[in-house]
């Protein structure tokens, strides 16, 4: 026993180093976030030198978190986009989905406390291109409200094309910059941009809804006419000649 218990003080001691690098390593790429998140809230022409040198840590060190500065900003922009699904799980962990307007306020809360870097989450590359292609950032924003529209719009049997559609109008009334500008624009805070948000997304899903069951009305009228026609000899022959 007594040999075991030397061993286990023996490991532990060997492996304290070990724990105190990896601590080391966690805060200075914390620090690195940080400070790739200060510079995007000032300017884009910066550096991951310059992100480094803001975190007061060396280069070598952060070439050793991150392979260049896209590789950076993509984890700063994972971060935020993590802490929203985190919040949204949270609230779903009390004994039911959150709603539609819920996810609008975190949505609307986390962006405003992560601020202007956010900006980076847009591309010149369209939504729908961007989510077929498997773009992480997307697929991930993707489903911080996909749950909370599918249950809208399926109950009303509307097909995932729709479904999309009503996610990428959310997408772009949800833009980081726009919200950041409501907010600092137009005064709003944050109750008021998710009202704005909430009521103009509920109107595309309402919109939609009605849509699908005119044009399935439509069809179906014109369907039942094509039927009756037949069947009576009614529909139109050209005369024979």
């Amino acid at each position: 026993m007594a040999d075991v218990t030397q061993m286990t003080a023996g490991t532990a001691l060997a492996d304290h180093p070990k724990r105190r690098q990896r601590s080391d390593a966690i805060r200075s790429r914390e620090k690195l976030l940080r400070a790739v998140g200060e510079l995007l809230d000032e300017r884009s022409d910066f550096s991951l030198i310059d992100a480094a040198t803001v975190a007061g840590v060396s280069t070598a060190t952060a070439y050793r978190h991150f392979t260049s500065l896209d590789d950076a900003i993509g984890s700063y922009t994972a971060g935020f986009l993590a802490e929203v699904h985190k919040k949204i799980d949270q609230k779903a962990a009390r004994g039911q989905p959150p709603s539609l307007h819920a996810v609008c306020q975190i949505w609307v809360e986390s962006v405003l406390s992560w601020g202007k870097a956010l900006v980076r989450l847009r591309s010149r590359h369209g939504y729908m291109q961007r989510l077929l292609e498997g773009d992480d950032d997307i697929v991930q924003e993707t489903q911080v409200v996909e749950a909370q529209l599918r249950r809208l719009l399926q109950s009303e049997g509307l097909d995932d094309e729709r479904l999309y559609y009503a996610i990428m109008v959310w997408n772009s009334l949800a833009d980081p910059r726009e919200v950041i500008d409501q907010h600092e624009t137009l005064g709003w805070d944050v109750n008021t941009i998710t009202q704005h948000l909430h009521t103009s997304v509920m109107a595309v899903a309402k919109e939609l809804v009605w849509d699908a069951h005119l044009t399935a009305a439509h069809t179906d009228t014109h369907a039942n006419e094509s039927e009756n026609n037949i069947l009576t000899g009614s529909f139109s022959r050209k005369p024979r000649r």
